[in-house]
Order: C-alpha cells, then sequence, then structure tokens
C-alpha cells in the first residue's frame, strides 16, 4: 500500500491506500457531465484537535493530532458548462464520498480548471 491512510477503529486499525481514494475520485467526477479528469493528488495534514479530557484538566497544552485529508483535482470542463456551479457539485461529492466511504475527514478539495473542451 502506497502512502497508506490509517483509521482507527473499534476492533483495531484500518489501512486505506492512496489508490483506493485516487479511483473514488475518479469515478466521482466521471458521473459529473461536462467534467473529465486530468489528474488528482492528495495529501494528508495534522490537525490541532483539543483532546476532551485536556479541557477538563488545568493543562489546556495537551492535544491530539488528527490526520485531514486534502484533495487536489486537476480537471477538464467542457465548454457551456456554468464552472462554479459544477466545482462545488465536484467538491461535494468527492467529501460525502470519501467521507462515508472510508471514515477519513476531507479538510479541502481544491480543483484546478486547466481546460476548456469544445
Amino acid at each position: 500500500m502506497s502512502n497508506p491512510m490509517e483509521i482507527a477503529g473499534t476492533n483495531g486499525r484500518i489501512k486505506v491506500s492512496s489508490e483506493v481514494v485516487l479511483t473514488m475520485i475518479e469515478k466521482v467526477v466521471k458521473e459529473i457531465e461536462g467534467v473529465t479528469l486530468i489528474k488528482s493528488t492528495l495529501s494528508k495534514e495534522k490537525e490541532d484537535i483539543a483532546n476532551k479530557e485536556s479541557n477538563k484538566s488545568k493543562d489546556s497544552s495537551n492535544k491530539v493530532k488528527e490526520k485531514i485529508l486534502i484533495v487536489n483535482i486537476f480537471v477538464s470542463i467542457a465548454y457551456g458548462i456554468v464552472i462554479p456551479k459544477v466545482i462545488r457539485i465536484v467538491q461535494e461529492k468527492i467529501k460525502e464520498e470519501i467521507e462515508i466511504m472510508t471514515g477519513i475527514q476531507v479538510a479541502k478539495t481544491n480543483i484546478f480548471v486547466q481546460t476548456i473542451k469544445s
């Protein structure tokens, strides 16, 4: 598994490869009319989340690091498509699909429109 993303489950850990998430992105984009995927990349970021227990104690400097995912997608759009509208749909669907199917939190879905198809 290249660059596995780890999810803590109740019965142990679950590792999801980057390829799995990239395949999910590809399938979501294929379903949206007028949008063609050129390339997609993933990056992981750690976010400081205050530990609930530390809020109860006097030491609030204790933080929990939680992994979140940033998705970068490069697309081609068909001429005549309203770009902001379709991009919002792509962002929402990708975030929803990844979070529901893997449990991995998606912080951002950055979309770069590279070309317009006529």
